[in-house]
């Protein structure tokens, strides 16, 4: 892209881009990544279903590839290199479904199923927002953490004790009316 002044005109395209990301779950010819907190798909060479690759990266692999970007902006994936392991990732998506147990977010187009903590259950008003979801990847399938919104509650709860010296303050100022 080149601007000039108030004009800006498109010079060109990418046709390929360097990735470093970690594998959230692989589901047929699609991985599932996650990188800067966002989720997106990259799109693996067709297979044979009889061929077993067991040196496939897996669930929490960090990865390093260049995918090429097709003109309808599709990742398809290129050599891999695994260059890490994360049993953990924050990413923020797009909810559209909620079910008992689990919830289903959009990456790019695609449905992507994580699986929630048992017990935990979600409004169906959650549909359409976009939400910020701590996974954990140290299973072969990914699931929100729910220690996530406690480390938010121990954080308020230090707010709180803050808090709770103005509010001792006041207290003591209510207790001379």
């Amino acid at each position: 892209m080149r601007v000039s002044g108030t004009a800006v005109r498109v010079i060109g395209r990418a046709h390929s881009v360097r990735l470093r990301a970690v594998i959230v779950r692989r589901a047929g010819g699609t991985t599932f990544l996650a990188g800067g907190h966002s989720l997106f798909a990259m799109h693996n060479g067709r297979r044979l279903a009889s061929v077993v690759d067991n040196n496939q990266p897996t669930t929490g692999s960090v990865i390093s590839t260049t995918a090429q970007i097709t003109p309808s902006g599709q990742l398809n994936a290129g050599s891999t290199t695994v260059v890490g392991q994360q049993g953990s990732i924050q990413i923020q998506a797009t909810v559209t479904k909620v079910e008992a147990g689990k919830i289903t977010l959009d990456v790019g187009g695609q449905p992507l199923v994580i699986t929630l903590p048992a017990g935990i259950q979600l409004p169906a008003s959650l549909v359409g927002q976009t939400v910020t979801l701590t996974l954990n990847l140290t299973g072969s399938q990914p699931t929100a953490k729910e220690d996530d919104e406690q480390g938010d509650n121990d954080d308020q709860g230090d707010d709180n004790d803050d808090g709770d010296q103005n509010n001792n303050d006041d207290g003591d100022q209510g207790g001379d009316d």
